[in-house]
């Protein structure tokens, strides 16, 4: 779904005769109409069969790397800009994780880093001094709302046999353009 979104819907009358009711979803970008749709096509649709969770894979395993490099970098400017030698210390990465961290920056649009580094990738995102950059900056690098979900899963996401669930796929984030129609049928 997207800013304008035509969602059917089908319901009978007393006749037998089926009925056909559009929704036009309207709104500002990350309002949450394409996650509205989603949740449509699971209560009331067909669901998400193989082939949509196949391609959710890629879009939940990119907004993971997305997330990871975010903090990266916040946590990297913070450790060259702050000017208190205590403040600048909390966010200086352990020797170990800098060799993931350069990776995980020089990384661009593929999703296969997040494979073949999955436990890096963990402890890069449990280790101290990304985990008090999430906490005090998160807002400020504008992280989307499920980072946290989505990196505190990094393990199962880099399986090489994941598959999302649904709450996996609502939770993922995925730039929508144009118009895309969800039918589904509510029974009275």
């Amino acid at each position: 779904c997207d800013n304008a979104a035509p969602m059917g819907c089908f319901s009978s009358a007393e006749d037998g005769t089926i009925r056909s009711h559009n929704l036009l979803l309207l709104g500002a970008a990350r309002s949450g109409k394409s996650t509205l749709c989603k949740q449509m096509a699971m209560l009331y649709g067909r669901g998400f069969n193989r082939l949509d969770k196949k391609l959710h894979v890629s879009i939940i395993r990119t907004n993971t790397i997305q997330h990871i490099q975010c903090l990266v970098k916040e946590c990297r400017r913070r450790e060259m800009t702050e000017e208190d030698e205590k403040t600048r210390s909390m966010y200086v990465l352990d020797s170990d994780l800098k060799v993931t961290a350069d990776a995980i920056e020089r990384e661009e649009e593929s999703d296969d880093i997040i494979t073949t580094m999955a436990f890096d990738l963990q402890s890069l995102w449990k280790s101290a001094a990304i985990q008090r950059t999430y906490e005090l900056h998160a807002s400020e690098i504008l992280l989307g709302d499920n980072a946290a979900f989505f990196l505190d899963r990094i393990t199962e996401i880099g399986a090489s046999d994941y598959v999302p669930d649904n709450n996996h796929i609502l939770r993922c984030r995925a730039r929508t353009a144009g118009l895309n129609t969800i039918e589904f049928s509510i029974h009275d």
